[in-house]
């Protein structure tokens, strides 16, 4: 795979499976959270695991109205596991924050990760509680 010769700073992965209305609350609140001050170091990846519900909606209104939203889709359910290596195998970030689609995200959070992971360039892994 070829990789962006200058990669984004941060992916964050969200594998998500027949949960639109979860996908549909974490989205609104992170496109609302990722201003033009991070906008370039960031993106967001959606991996739908196959879902039937209407998660597919909800992703493409995410997508078509936000440049940094890309998402894959899986043919068939893969399980979570290889769900979340997709994101990884998919991912054009330095480093990858893998939330799940009902989790909850501070207010401010990003741009203190963004400028965290800017201040210590060589870290291999940063973890985040």
């Amino acid at each position: 795979m070829i990789r962006n010769k200058k990669p984004l700073l941060l992916t964050i992965g969200i594998p998500t499976r027949n949960r639109s209305r979860e996908l549909n609350r974490l989205l609104s609140f992170l496109s609302d959270e990722i201003s033009m001050l991070v906008e370039n170091k960031v993106e967001i990846l959606i991996s739908d695991n196959a879902s039937i519900d209407d998660t597919p909606s909800v992703i493409e209104k995410f997508t078509m109205n936000f440049g940094y939203i890309k998402s894959v889709k899986n043919s068939e359910n893969i399980g979570v596991d290889a769900n979340i290596n997709k994101i990884l195998y998919e991912s054009k970030g330095k480093y990858v924050w893998t939330l799940g689609d009902d989790d909850y995200v501070v207010k401010g959070a990003i741009k203190k990760i963004i400028y965290s992971l800017e201040q210590y360039p060589k870290a291999n892994y940063f973890f985040l509680n």
